[in-house]
C-alpha cells in the first residue's frame, strides 16, 4: 500500500488494519472490503482534504435488504473506529444504473477528546459538527448548496440525460460531462461546490465556454437551472463561486 495518504486516511487505515480488515488504496483514501463482495471507500475531499467522508455503493433493489446492511456497515466502522473519529449516519444520495450510494461524513478525534470520559464526548462532538458546519461555506451559501443536493435526490440518471439531451449537448461535450459528474457527485454542499470548481477548471476552450454561454440561456429544465448558473459563475465570475438560488 502506497505511504502518500493523507495523516487522517493513514490513522484510520492503521486503526482498520490492526483489527483484522482487508484494505486497499483508491484515489484519495481507502477501500474497507468487507463480505459479500460489500466495499466502503473513504476518503478526503478533492478540496478540502479536513474532510472525511465513508462511500457505500450496493447494487441491491429491495430497500429493506440495503437498510440492513447499512446498519451492519455502521456498526462494523463505529467498532473499527472507535478510538480515531465517529461515523454519522449514511444517507441515500441517488440511484445510478442499479447502483445505489450512500454517504457518510467521518469526524477525526485529538487527543484532546480521546482522553475525555466517554460520556463527555458526545457533547463534544456536537459542539465540533455544528462548528464544522458553518466552516468554508457560509450558512446561507450551504443552504442554497444543500437545496441543490436535495432537488438532485428526485432526479434519475435517465431523467437526467433526458435533460442534457434536451439542452442539445452532444454526448462527447465536455458541458455533457462535467455536469453529469456534478450530478453524481452532488452528495452534499461540500462535495458539491467541491465538483462544480473542479469541472469549471476544466472549461477553458472558447467554443466550451461560448456553449455554457448558451445553455445558460437556453435551459428550461428547472432542476439543471442552479447547477448551469453555479458553473456558469465558477468558471466566468467569482472562484470563489457564491452561490445565490433561485425559488425552483
Amino acid at each position: 500500500m502506497q505511504n502518500t495518504f493523507d495523516p487522517k486516511i493513514k490513522t484510520i487505515m492503521n486503526a482498520l488494519h490492526a483489527r483484522g480488515f482487508t484494505l486497499k488504496g483508491v484515489r484519495q483514501g481507502i477501500r474497507l472490503k468487507l463480505e459479500d463482495g460489500i466495499d466502503v471507500d473513504i476518503y478526503t475531499l478533492k478540496f478540502d482534504a479536513n474532510k472525511l467522508r465513508a462511500r457505500l455503493k450496493l447494487h441491491i433493489g429491495d430497500k429493506q435488504k440495503r437498510s440492513r446492511i447499512i446498519h451492519h456497515v455502521t456498526e462494523i466502522l463505529e467498532d473499527g473506529l472507535s478510538d480515531t473519529s465517529e461515523v454519522e449516519e449514511f444517507k441515500f444520495s441517488r440511484c445510478i444504473s442499479g447502483d445505489y450510494y450512500y454517504y457518510a461524513r467521518l469526524f477525526m478525534f485529538d487527543m484532546d477528546f480521546v482522553r475525555q470520559p466517554p460520556e463527555q464526548r458526545t457533547d463534544i462532538m456536537v459542539a465540533r459538527r455544528g462548528a464544522a458546519d458553518t466552516n468554508d461555506i457560509n450558512v446561507e451559501e450551504k443552504s442554497d448548496l444543500r437545496k441543490v443536493v436535495d432537488i438532485f435526490e428526485s432526479v434519475d440518471s435517465k431523467m437526467f440525460r433526458q435533460a442534457l439531451d434536451d439542452l442539445g449537448l452532444s454526448r462527447t461535450s465536455i458541458l455533457r460531462v462535467s455536469l453529469t459528474r456534478i450530478f453524481r457527485s452532488a452528495t452534499d454542499a461540500d462535495e458539491l461546490k467541491a465538483a462544480i470548481r473542479e469541472e469549471a477548471g476544466r472549461i477553458i476552450d472558447p467554443s466550451d465556454r461560448t456553449e455554457l454561454d448558451s445553455i445558460l440561456t437556453s435551459n428550461y429544465v428547472e432542476f439543471l437551472d442552479p447547477v448551469i448558473r453555479m458553473l456558469h459563475q465558477s468558471v466566468f465570475d467569482d472562484p470563489d463561486m457564491e452561490v445565490a438560488i433561485t425559488d425552483l
